[in-house]
């Protein structure tokens, strides 16, 4: 039996540097790596796990095969020659260097092409040639090895391009590309230059094992790191052709890798007070074997080091990078990191090193394995006395198409161990099938509404998604939702569903149901007008959960919106004024109007912001109301216990200039210090003057307050606490007939209260099971003229306006009318705010905007029953009621039980005698519009 060498890994991590504090890491999608080809010392045996074997032979790793390793390349031995490797990323070729100044260029698919032309290239140097490097525009740079005392022939060469020195055949016209120096310059001032030290005077320094370039043309940049010291030499050139060095120390040991990071912008040095410096910084990544990874990050005005980070896993970020790299390469856009092991610790073997590293949100690191983890040797097990390593890394540039022209269809890995491997790496997507994380979700909408369904999905990108109605797939429904808009009764029942696929598989998700419940539409309630949330031009009606009380003004027809979102020349809070009967804007001075907020004749006295902010409230405007003669009244929301107390602000009309009066508090009005109970939720107003009433309820006790005054300008509460109402069932109320009023509990009952201002208490008049009443209808308005109430359901799907026949609600009829809010966005808290007038009804469902309709309701008249009178077993009585109209009649022993006792018809006038049949017993009987 075989036995394997295990893969060798790579370092890879997705870098995306956005501040000082550390490297923010974006997700990798691609988080596998498979070999594309690989070249191997010349004669190297191969075996491709096909028996028989061959003696001797390598075993190819997974992804490899015989026909995509090579080991005839004559030029790559185990002699310690080839060193340099690099990518062009202009046209997606290889780049191989060895010590004998030559500089092979391979295609993206290992072939070899040709050699570049080395005339003139200098010798003598401790190594005549290592490394080599590409610029985004294809200008070739490589460097020799100079060592220290001083590295007095340290040189760099470039060549134009990479193209072929000795085309066959010869094009015409042809102008070979020989290699020019570009450092040092062979003159300065006149003078000849001796030294080719870019850090002249700092001794030990050895140039060459590391180098790294980036940019083009006269924004090209190379970097070398020295070999025995925290010294840098980043070169720059105006022209392209001739370089500068820039030497800088950082702290931290020697390196023998060197690769570019990605640059940070906006910097300000924090030492640096009242300056505005705005600088770019330069980041660096070093590495030597056996010590950490480290990023150095430098100013390019003076050339000194910010900061340096070194990535040895003491803290969360950054994370632990291994110290046996020796090499690493990162690509133009800083995507990757790729790291090369050449000389392991002295713990382990002595033979070449891969690791692979991708980085998550969480800035963890997660190793990148093509088939399982840890850390593996390179394939070939040749020594490598000196640790010797190159890596480079390519991603395709915008513009390019990847897969076409000589560019890989992935970005790439090119690693080299000396005397080992050049191994290509595609960074490919670890295929995972497709999985279900939230299937779709059944729905019931209201008739004429969109109906949608969505699903989120996990697994390898791309997916793709294909719905089905009832089995069937829905032409064009290839998103991750669906909307079908708008739904119809004949909807009810239809089944959806979708699959999810990618390159692995499918999976369905699961049914969801949709069921369509009826409209009530009818010209009840027509259109007058809606402002939907984040309109243009309406800043103070948003879907930020800021606006949510709202009021009519009977006096001026006036419509009035508390406003908590930031508007550039508006104060905040902001009470907006608008014409109620269309909804435009009140102008003042080309600004809309709103409400004073300061007293002027008082210093400019903030009333509602100023001082004494500890008992402004949790908000410091929240519900509005006005009374009969147009005087406004708002309150704050207050939280008992907290610094906040509740308060209500008093104007004696909504012009622009009226000034605000406390016309409550502040005080705990419903003595619940320490409960956390909210009071502000809403408040209702009626009458006017010293006949003014406030109505405000707790939030989640059974209580609620009724304001009266003496003098029209400051209220006093009495409290009603209402056993048996349950909790919250006074989050919204309103004033009814009399002594009345209606309360509607959040995602509960509809209750009708009776109370008595003299006795102080307060008792259930009726009560609305949720059967009869939709739980989710948060805010309501009352009537009691027209007998009707308005409510604004911000649970259903859509939220909506509707309207009652209080006297028939969970009866046929007693649901008027319906409108649509124009969105549908989440009113998680269930408030807003809804009022009559005007023959309108005005509803506001924080975070969806306005809806108002026009009221077209005469009250139905009642029908009497007169003129008893019985004979025997008949009894008799005379119905008065509406010509045409058709009644029920019904009986009941105790009037607590009713019984149906048929109908009755006015077809002949508007009166009618109904006999029925009794026995001997107590009889009521009623009759009720059909």
């Amino acid at each position: 039996m075989k036995t394997r060498n295990p893969l060798h890994k790579v370092f890879v991590s997705w870098l995306v540097t956005t501040g000082l504090a550390g490297i923010i890491m974006e997700p990798v999608l691609a988080d596998t790596l498979k070999p594309a080809w690989a070249i191997v010392p010349d004669g190297t045996i191969l075996d491709d796990g096909v028996d028989p074997p061959e003696a001797g032979g390598v075993i190819l790793p997974a992804g490899l095969t015989m026909a995509n390793t090579y080991n005839t390349y004559t030029w790559f031995t185990a002699s310690n020659a080839v060193r340099g490797v690099a990518s062009n990323p202009n046209n997606g070729n290889i780049l191989v260097s060895d010590t004998s100044q030559n500089i092979r260029v391979l295609n993206q698919e290992g072939v070899f092409l040709h050699e570049l032309d080395k005339t003139g290239l200098a010798t003598g140097a401790t190594l005549n040639m290592v490394h080599v490097g590409v610029a985004a525009d294809g200008v070739v740079y490589a460097s020799n090895l100079s060592s220290s005392s001083p590295p007095d022939s340290f040189k760099i060469w470039r060549w134009e391009n990479d193209s072929n020195p000795n085309p066959d055949p010869l094009p015409d016209p042809f102008v070979p590309v020989t290699p020019a120096l570009a450092w040092p310059p062979p003159v300065v001032d006149g003078e000849p230059v001796i030294t080719g030290d870019p850090a002249a005077g700092l001794n030990n320094q050895r140039w060459g094992d590391s180098m790294d370039v980036r940019g083009s043309g006269a924004n090209t940049q190379l970097v070398f790191a020295a070999r025995n010291n925290p010294v840098l030499a980043i070169f720059t050139t105006t022209d392209g052709l001739n370089f500068v060095p820039h030497v800088v120390t950082y702290t931290g040991g020697a390196n023998t890798g060197v690769a570019f990071g990605p640059d940070i912008t906006g910097y300000d040095d924090p030492a640096t007070t009242g300056t505005v410096e705005n600088l770019t910084l330069t980041t660096v990544f070093v590495k030597l074997s056996g010590s950490p990874m480290r990023r150095v990050r430098i100013r390019t005005d003076n050339w000194t080091t910010v900061a340096t980070t070194v990535y040895d896993g003491a803290g969360a970020n950054p994370p632990l990078i291994s110290a046996e790299i020796t090499a690493i390469g990162t690509d133009p856009r800083q995507r990757y990191l790729a790291g090369v092991s050449g000389r392991p610790t002295a713990s382990v073997s002595a033979v070449g090193k891969s690791f692979g590293y991708e980085f998550g949100a969480s800035a963890v690191p997660n190793l990148i394995a093509p088939d399982a983890p840890g850390v593996t040797d390179f394939f070939t097990t040749n020594v490598n006395g000196n640790g010797i390593a190159a890596a480079d890394v390519f991603t395709a540039a915008p513009g390019q198409t990847p897969g076409t022209g000589g560019i890989p269809l992935r970005s790439r890995l090119y690693l080299l161990n000396v005397n080992n491997a050049i191994v290509a790496y595609d960074v490919a997507p670890l295929l995972v099938a497709p999985g279900i994380a939230t299937p779709p979700a059944s729905t019931t909408v209201i008739a004429g509404w969109k109906a949608t369904f969505s699903v989120s999905a996990t697994g390898s990108l791309p997916l793709t998604y294909q719905w089905t109605r009832d089995g069937i797939d829905i032409p064009g429904a290839t998103s991750p939702s669906y909307t079908l808009d708008p739904a119809g009764v004949a909807d009810t029942a239809a089944v959806f569903a979708v699959r999810v696929t990618n390159a692995v598989s499918t999976v369905p998700s699961g049914d969801a149901t949709l069921t369509v419940q009826p409209r009530v539409d009818t010209e009840v309630m027509t259109l007058g007008y809606k402002l939907p949330a984040d309109t243009v031009g309406r800043p103070y009606l948003t879907s930020t959960d800021t606006q949510r009380g709202m009021a009519h003004n009977p006096a001026n027809d006036h419509l009035l919106i508390v406003n908590r979102s930031a508007v550039p020349g508006l104060p905040n809070p902001s009470v907006i004024v608008l014409n109620a009967a269309n909804g435009d804007e009140i102008l003042e001075e080309g600004v809309v109007r709103t409400l004073q907020l300061r007293d002027p004749n008082d210093g400019n006295n903030d009333v509602i912001n100023g001082a004494g902010a500890a008992t402004n409230g949790f908000f410091a405007l929240s519900a509005i109301d006005c009374d009969a003669a147009g005087a406004v009244y708002a309150s704050n929301l207050a939280i008992a216990g907290a610094t906040d107390q509740f308060k209500i602000y008093r104007w004696a009309s909504d012009d622009a200039v009226t000034t605000p009066t406390v016309a409550y508090g502040p005080g705990d009005i419903f003595n619940t210090t320490g409960s956390g109970d909210r009071a502000g939720e809403h408040l209702k107003v009626r009458g006017s003057g010293p006949a003014t009433q406030i109505l405000v309820g707790a939030r989640n006790i059974e209580k609620f307050a009724i304001l009266t005054t003496t003098e029209g300008l400051t209220f006093a509460p009495t409290v009603f606490e209402v056993a048996g109402a349950g909790a919250a069932s006074f989050f919204m109320c309103d004033f009814g007939a009399g002594n009345t009023i209606w309360a509607k509990r959040d995602g509960g009952q509809l209750l009708r209260i009776a109370f008595d201002l003299t006795t102080g208490l307060a008792s259930i008049q009726e009560t609305f099971a949720t059967a009869l009443f939709p739980s989710g209808v948060g805010p309501i308005a009352v009537d009691p003229v027209k007998q009707i109430l308005g409510a604004v359901h911000s649970g259903e799907n859509p939220n909506n306006l509707r309207l009652y026949n209080y006297n028939l609600i969970g009866q046929p009829g007693g649901l008027l009318d319906l409108e649509f809010f124009p969105t549908d966005n989440l009113n998680g808290n269930r408030v807003g705010a809804a009022d009559i007038g005007n023959n309108r009804i005005y509803g506001l469902d924080t975070n969806n905007g306005l809806v108002v309709m026009n009221l077209n309701y005469t009250l139905p008249v009642a029908p009497v029953l007169s003129n008893p009178s019985r004979t025997g077993n008949t009894f008799s009585f005379t119905l008065t009621g509406v010509a045409g109209t058709t009644y029920l009649i019904q009986n009941s022993p105790d009037m607590a039980l009713w019984n149906d006792d048929g109908t009755v018809t006015l077809n002949a006038g508007t009166s009618v005698v109904v006999s029925r049949t009794v026995t001997d017993g107590r009889y009521f009987f009623r009759a009720k519009t059909q």
